[in-house]
């Protein structure tokens, strides 16, 4: 039989071992949750600690912030907003930056449609604004729009942006200089050949508008020998790892004629080192390579002038033999047959060695002589010595003398050499182009100058030669017939006489040449 007394005690034992169970339990629970309070507690004081690390950052941010509610009315400002608009927090806070004047209608149309995009759940796109500062002077940023949002809703917004004034301004900058350059810019793709930027200058070069060039490709702006040429150096180059070339090409305006370019070129790589587009400057070198030309022309007639005084000194001394033993004939007594042969023997000889010493002058080795001329005598002594060709020409020579032209002080020879080119000249052009003429040679006085003018019939100059006759070894004529040289010595002897010499042409209805050359004081 079971002790009541013993189950009762050991009833009680097992009680009083489950109670310490459970307090063991508790126990154990009191440390847990102490524990759990404690790390708590410690991480509230980390999370409040990071909290201010992170507004300090967000104050200090070399980036402009700003937060709004939903309604834009400002509710954070960092520093940098401060110092980029010149507005304090308090001027700011709790007002509508709608409101507040620093931005233009369309800067808040942009900034509103790019919140209502982000709401919509599209990707944030940078935008460029430009901002009133509180002291009126405009600056700009370019920035992102975020949402702000606590438990899973909207709730405001966040603008993170950067001042960019600096840079706008060295774009602005650029851009005037591409605008206003006489030089073209341009970027051109090396995939289709098209220009990817063509600076306005495209117009004032080639006739081009930025437009019209945009759809152009290289080929189209260039002669095919010059396409070929760029073609070749640059594959060469990309080749070689060049970087950069300079190539002297010829380009063709919009109206066709060509203009010489120095086209300057640089190879643009994408991130995996391809070769992507092409950047550079077109200059228009005309008016170098016409100063090349005139460098290259100067050499030219300095080396003709040295030929010129060999052969003029070698062709004296029998010409001097000529004239001397003419003069010795002339006083014998001979027939009246024979003396007028040595006459005319004796007038050409002195008239080539007259020929002589301006050739001498011309290259340099003989002063010029000056002395009072009759304009009117001068031409009709040129006249003469052409008259026998006008007749044969079938040229009829119209005078119009002004009889009461005064005398000026020029060398006489050298102005018949120019009344003798411009009358053979225009004999030639009326005999190639008809078979015949009509000269016409007006002598008058004018506003202190003689004005003296050769009017003829025959072909006419064109509008694309008019300019350039005057040019050193410039001529129209075939090979052979003549050396481009007559017209550049008249222009250089009417020049030191103080005169000048032009030329006025209806193409296909003839020519008229003018000399106006100064009367002096006295007159």
């Amino acid at each position: 039989m079971r002790n009541p007394k013993a189950q009762t005690m050991k009833d009680e034992y097992k009680t009083k071992e489950g109670l310490i169970a459970e307090l063991v339990r508790l126990r154990q629970r009191i440390i847990n949750l102490e524990s759990s309070v404690s790390e708590h507690a410690h991480t509230e004081e980390n999370l409040m600690n990071l909290n201010k690390q992170l507004q300090t950052l967000i104050d200090t941010s070399p980036v402009i912030i700003c937060r709004s509610d939903l309604k834009t009315r400002v509710t954070y400002v960092n520093k940098k907003f401060e110092e980029v608009t010149g507005y304090t927090s308090e001027e700011v806070l709790g007002r509508s930056w709608v409101r507040l004047g620093m931005l233009s209608k369309d800067g808040v149309k942009l900034l509103i449609k790019r919140m209502l995009e982000k709401l919509k759940g599209k990707p944030p796109e940078p935008m460029e604004i430009k901002i009133k500062r509180k002291d009126g002077q405009y600056i700009w940023v370019t920035g992102v729009g975020e949402i702000i949002r606590e438990q899973g809703k909207p709730v405001g917004f966040q603008i993170v942006a950067q001042d960019i004034t600096e840079r706008r301004r060295l774009q602005e900058g650029y851009r005037l200089i591409a605008e206003n350059s006489a030089d073209i810019i341009y970027k051109l793709k090396i995939k289709d050949e098209h220009f990817d930027y063509v600076s306005p200058s495209v117009e004032r070069m080639l006739g081009y508008t930025e437009i019209e060039a945009l759809s152009l490709q290289s080929k189209d702006v260039l002669t095919a020998e010059s396409y070929e040429k760029q073609k070749y150096e640059m594959f060469k180059d990309i080749k070689s790892g060049i970087f950069m070339r300079t190539l002297e090409l010829d380009a063709v305006h919009k109206d066709g004629h060509i203009i010489p370019i120095e086209l300057h070129a640089r190879i643009i790589h994408n991130e995996n080192g391809e070769p992507t587009e092409i950047v550079g400057i077109v200059r228009d070198i005309t008016e170098r390579k016409k100063i090349q030309e005139q460098i290259i022309t100067q050499e030219r007639l300095a080396s003709i002038g040295e030929l010129t005084a060999g052969i003029a000194h070698e062709v004296s001394n029998p010409l001097t033999t000529v004239i001397g033993y003419t003069d010795l004939l002339l006083k014998q007594d001979t027939s009246d047959e024979t003396k007028k042969d040595l006459e005319a023997i004796d007038r050409s000889a002195k008239r080539a060695a007259n020929i002589l010493d301006r050739l001498l002058a011309f290259a340099g080795q003989r002063s010029r002589e000056r002395d009072y001329v009759d304009i009117n005598h001068i031409i009709e002594i040129a006249l003469e010595f052409r008259s026998h060709s006008l007749l044969s020409s079938n040229v009829e020579v119209i005078k119009q003398f002004d009889n009461n032209l005064p005398e000026i002080i020029a060398d006489g020879g050298q102005l018949q050499d120019v009344f003798l080119n411009l009358i053979a000249n225009a004999e030639y052009s009326m005999r190639e182009g008809h078979g015949r003429g009509r000269l016409k040679i007006t002598t008058k006085r004018t506003d202190g100058n003689i004005y003296i003018s050769f009017d003829d019939d025959g072909a006419g100059i064109s509008k694309e030669n008019i300019n350039k006759i005057f040019e050193p070894f410039f001529t129209t004529k075939p090979v052979g017939k003549g050396t481009g040289l007559g017209l550049s010595i008249c222009r250089r002897i009417i020049t030191e006489h103080d005169g000048r010499i032009y030329a006025e042409s209806d193409f296909g209805r003839g020519a008229t040449f003018i000399i106006e050359l100064p009367i002096h004081k006295q007159w």
